[in-house]
């Protein structure tokens, strides 16, 4: 069995909204599993990113 990570960054979110997603993976037979709903929200703090 051989593992894999993926990455995947969203650059046109907003502060403080909620995201919701799903994630499907297909093995190399073709078969498919659906995981989530997962969500996420961005709540940056202004004066401590720095640009």
């Amino acid at each position: 069995m051989e593992r894999a990570a993926y990455a995947f960054t969203d650059d046109d979110v907003q502060n403080r909204k909620t995201y919701r997603c799903k994630l499907e993976d297909v093995d190399a037979g073709g078969a498919s599993t659906m995981h989530g709903p997962m969500s996420a929200t961005p709540r940056v703090i202004f004066g401590l990113v720095k640009e």
